[in-house]
């Protein structure tokens, strides 16, 4: 009878054991989550941008001439001497074999009532790291009229473009920038709220932008970029 009283005590203390725990669960459960609902409705939503001027490190340009023949022959002729020409003026300001291209050459024949012709257009580009050669190519390329090379005005392709080759070099700064105002914003949200700026719940880069800088500079790029932060607030 004894030991029978002792196993009822001892299950009677392991269920109120178990409802306790259970009780404490539920508890602390619910506790975590009207926090996180409180925390969740008390949020801020900021953005913060970042700007940087970046030099160039690349330049190309595309130069197109045209050559007029009667005969097809003529025109082959005529297009390797002015193709010559081109490629010894861009070697006299500087370009190696390596910078310089020989692109699309192509030819089309004419004819008309009174006689036939073959109009050829051939594309030469350059590709450097040395952008000032690019540049003075941009400003002295109607050198080339005087030379006999008729520049192809269709096909100028607005001149020289400059490009730069690794945004990683400066995208760690530029984005260190924009979280920094990002978070400078969320700070003076909150001092205005009577609040403190809490843990970060979410953030979202948005894509670098990169154009020229002005129509004088395009060799300086503006890039930019902006960062969305949504920040707990806290008491």
């Amino acid at each position: 009878m004894e030991k029978e009283n002792k196993q009822k005590r001892c299950s009677t203390w392991v269920v109120s054991l178990s409802v306790i725990v259970a009780a404490a669960l539920i508890g602390l459960f619910v506790y975590q989550g009207l926090k996180a609902v409180s925390m969740g409705q008390r949020v801020v939503t900021v953005k913060g941008a970042a700007e940087l001027e970046v030099k160039a490190d690349v330049a190309s340009m595309s130069i197109r001439f045209a050559i007029l023949q009667n005969t097809l022959q003529d025109a082959l002729r005529v297009s390797k001497e002015k193709e010559k020409i081109v490629i010894d003026f861009l070697k006299e300001i500087g370009f190696t074999d390596e910078e310089i291209f020989v692109g699309k050459v192509s030819y089309d024949e004419y004819e008309n009532s009174k006689t036939k012709y073959v109009r050829g257009s051939v594309r030469l580009f350059v590709k450097s790291k040395a952008i000032e050669k690019v540049q003075t190519l941009e400003k002295r390329v109607t050198e080339l009229y005087e030379r006999g090379v008729v520049i192809d005005q269709d096909y100028w392709d607005d001149g020289a473009s400059y490009e730069i080759s690794d945004v990683n070099v400066f995208k760690p700064k530029l984005i260190t920038e924009s979280l920094a105002n990002a978070k400078k914003a969320g700070e003076q949200f909150a001092k205005d709220a009577e609040s403190k700026l809490g843990k970060m719940k979410t953030a979202w880069q948005g894509q670098i932008s990169i154009e020229d800088l002005d129509e004088t500079t395009p060799h300086i790029k503006k890039c930019r970029v902006v960062s969305t932060i949504t920040y707990y607030l806290e008491d």
